[in-house]
């Protein structure tokens, strides 16, 4: 294993200079977050003699990215255009372009925080208690254990307040269509990753661990739709479009299942799977639809600091159960 000494004493600081780096060329020059991946990676103590490997795969990552993001952009604008012009069509343009907004803004913070994301990443592999080798088993592996740390990213995301805070922004539409998939808020963008941070510690690269994430967020956008029916054998291993609306009903029977990403196995394991038996209703189970960008945001925010400073307990508040959910 490739590997330098760490050092911890002055982490805090060269944390503080990846990030404003990191920012800074990302607004000057979009390509120049490969220098911001050069720079991160010596900032975190790994072997200079990677520098070059490094970049380039800091390159392959910002590839996939591109990649994904004009083919989420193309499918949210065909389903739009196609069920706008349907006979059958529902789509509600207001909270479509309420969610492409979002999207865009989630897009923005991905950028802005992927050089963070690597020095991370690339400090915590550098420290990594196994060397596992990159092959096809290896990549299988990866991709069930990023999909088992996303069910209880994911879980988290409804059963822990100050995380639900961000996550409800989700499900606070009534409308259930791709665009829905791109509707989430900018400030988990600042540590959802740090959840997949273990997986480095273990030893799987971090071009591993990012592409697997990547290819599993782009299989989870295409299961927001209620185009596509029940699929037979499918739904007993795969999440589903099925499985996935599920997850989004403020039904009774629908409240905190299905937080699976790509594999419904583990809500199968740790009980919370429903099938889907009734009609869905969306949306959140408290509260009335709103449009506006600001309150959707950061409205729960402002309503649970408020509550926790009139009751003097920020921990119980911050770390207990929401008050509404879906």
């Amino acid at each position: 294993m490739r590997v330098k000494h760490f050092i911890f004493s002055s982490c805090a600081t060269r944390y503080a200079y990846a990030v404003l780096i990191n920012g800074w060329l990302t607004f000057r020059k979009h390509n120049s977050r490969i220098i911001t991946v050069a720079l991160l990676v010596l900032a975190s103590g790994c072997d200079e003699n990677d520098l070059e490997h490094y970049a380039t795969q800091g390159m392959y990552d910002s590839g996939v990215f591109r990649w994904c993001l004009p083919v989420i952009i193309m499918a949210v604008f065909l389903e739009t255009i196609l069920l706008g012009f349907s006979s059958h069509g529902r789509i509600n343009k207001t909270d479509s372009i309420v969610n492409i907004a979002f999207g865009f803004g989630v897009a923005g913070s991905v950028l802005l925080i992927k050089g963070t994301q690597w020095f991370i990443y690339y400090g915590a592999w550098c420290k990594a208690f196994f060397d596992i080798p990159v092959t096809v088993y290896s990549w299988i592996l990866c991709f069930f254990a990023c999909d088992f740390i996303f069910y209880w990213f994911h879980r988290l995301g409804h059963e822990v307040n100050v995380f639900w805070a961000s996550h409800q922004t989700h499900h606070s539409s009534k409308q259930f269509n791709l665009s829905v998939g791109v509707r989430n808020n900018i400030i988990h963008v600042f540590y959802r990753f740090l959840f997949w941070t273990p997986l480095c510690l273990i030893g799987f690269h971090p071009v591993m661990i990012i592409t697997c994430d990547t290819v599993s967020t782009v299989y989870q956008f295409f299961l927001h739709t209620k185009r596509v029916r029940k699929l037979s054998f499918l739904e007993y291993f795969f999440c589903t479009p099925s499985n996935h609306r599920v997850h989004h009903g403020c039904n009774e029977i629908y409240l905190d299942k299905n937080y699976s990403g790509c594999f419904i196995i583990w809500d199968r394991m740790f009980g919370t799977y429903q099938e889907e038996t009734e009609d869905v209703k969306y949306g959140l189970t408290g509260g009335e639809e709103s449009y506006s960008i600001l309150k959707l945001a950061f409205g729960y925010w402002v309503s649970m600091i408020g509550k926790a400073r009139k009751r003097g307990n920020f921990f119980i508040i911050l770390f207990g159960r929401p008050t509404h959910e879906s």
